[in-house]
């Protein structure tokens, strides 16, 4: 097993309006970029092909932190934060949140909180598809019980897990899973296989699916029972998961990315109170390692 140290993350300082690194002990902090004023927020590496890719939720109202300016954007760039490259913009998606991919089929994966869509596109931007409509227009708009925020894949069941928001300290928050592929005959507003799988969570935010572990791992932002937190859910070779998720961390402020590292038996975790945290695989030693202005998603370099 590696050392924390030896682990290096990319973080998205929301407010800050920057991307940089860090390792797994707090040190050796390294700018890639900055200048990000559109809201960045998700954040995935693809590292054989030196790419890092980044949403940009857009024109934030911080007052309300919503969106629906219709602006928000998927970025690329180089793992130094050089020539960077928008792949998905220009009111194709309209707050996309938490991206992530399936490298060995070229897709990415995102959701797009106001736009109520669960969306997928080619590693280069191309053939943008609506994989999930959450809601119903305009009826649902302002309704953050069909916001999809977290995004996780299971290629090899091919498969997607998803969070739907809540609106804010409601207990309304849940998680859904459906397959990569539309059932014969229906369309994203219609699909039958969408699966929930936990509700009336309080309001869970990022996702990561850990298939060497054989859990679900998500992050929930609200203020109440088993909020601020960071929990798992355990599932079996079938797919089938535990009644109950385990609460591994708690009192992180408004947790929102986290990154799984089995390298170094840690798990990370940031909010959007600025403060990077660290544990172990079971939740034990929760250390702070890192305070800035306010962050959004991490990734493992």
């Amino acid at each position: 097993m590696t050392a924390a140290a030896d682990t290096t993350l990319v973080v998205l300082d929301i407010l800050g309006q920057k991307v940089f690194t860090i390792n797994g002990d707090g040190e050796e902090v390294n700018v890639l970029r900055t200048g990000l004023d559109k809201a960045p927020d998700g954040v995935f590496i693809d590292t054989a092909r030196g790419h890092v890719y980044a949403t940009m939720m857009g024109t934030v109202d911080m007052k309300t932190q919503t969106s629906h300016v219709e602006d928000g954007a998927v970025w690329r760039m180089n793992l130094d934060g050089s020539d960077p490259v928008r792949l998905v913009g220009g009111g194709v998606t309209e707050t996309p949140k938490q991206i992530t991919a399936d490298l060995q089929n070229g897709k990415l994966y995102w959701c797009d909180r106001e736009g109520m869509r669960v969306m997928r596109a080619g590693l280069d931007g191309s053939d943008v598809e609506t994989l999930v409509v959450t809601g119903t227009r305009p009826r649902d708009t302002d309704d953050a019980s069909h916001w999809p925020v977290g995004i996780a894949v299971d290629p090899k069941a091919r498969q997607f897990y998803f969070t739907l928001k809540g609106n804010s300290d409601a207990g309304q928050g849940s998680i859904c899973r459906a397959g990569y592929d539309l059932p014969d005959g229906e369309t994203p507003e219609t699909r039958s296989d969408v699966e929930v799988l936990f509700r009336n969570l309080p309001e869970p935010i990022d996702l990561e699916f850990d298939g060497e572990g054989g859990f679900l791992y998500w992050t929930d932002r609200g203020d109440l029972k088993g909020g601020n937190s960071l929990s798992r859910a355990a599932f079996d070779k079938t797919g089938r998961f535990e009644a109950e998720p385990k609460l591994l961390m708690q009192d992180l402020g408004e947790a929102i990315g986290l990154v799984v590292d089995h390298a170094s038996g840690h798990i990370f975790v940031s909010s959007l109170n600025g403060v990077l945290y660290r544990a172990r695989m079971d939740g034990s030693d929760q250390t702070v390692i890192g305070t800035f202005t306010g962050l959004s998603g991490i990734a493992k370099l």
